[in-house]
């Protein structure tokens, strides 16, 4: 949903989306300037993003994530926050279940980020 008006909605009650990464389901919200997308990742998906125009927050609410940014490696766990620089290499595995969110300014337009709502 894009929009320039304020308004109150329920994350939980978009549609998902599935596989924007291989083996990962997502929520995706849009406004005209920024993306939020909540993700669930199984236990082993592993991933490589050779980066994007967007500046990104990634914020852990559940699990345990080895992720990289170049070639820095940190174990993420709940309530762990990351910020990805416009262009950056990151990736990383999910070492359990993971649940969590991404934000991203300016918003991603790429195919694969199109909200369902």
């Amino acid at each position: 949903m894009e929009s320039n008006k304020s308004k109150y909605f329920n994350f939980e009650k978009l549609k998902s989306k599935s596989n924007i990464w291989k083996g990962e389901i997502n929520k995706v919200f849009h406004t005209s300037n920024l993306t939020i997308m909540s993700f669930k990742i199984k236990k082993g998906v592993k991933f490589d993003d050779k980066g994007h125009k967007s500046e990104q927050i990634t914020i852990l609410l559940k699990g345990k994530f080895k992720f990289y940014i170049g070639n820095e490696t940190k174990i993420m766990e709940k309530n762990d926050a990351v910020f990805i620089a416009s262009g950056d290499n990151h990736g990383g595995e999910a070492l359990t279940d993971i649940e969590g969110f991404d934000v991203f300014y300016p918003k991603r337009d790429e195919k694969q980020y199109n909200d369902l709502n």
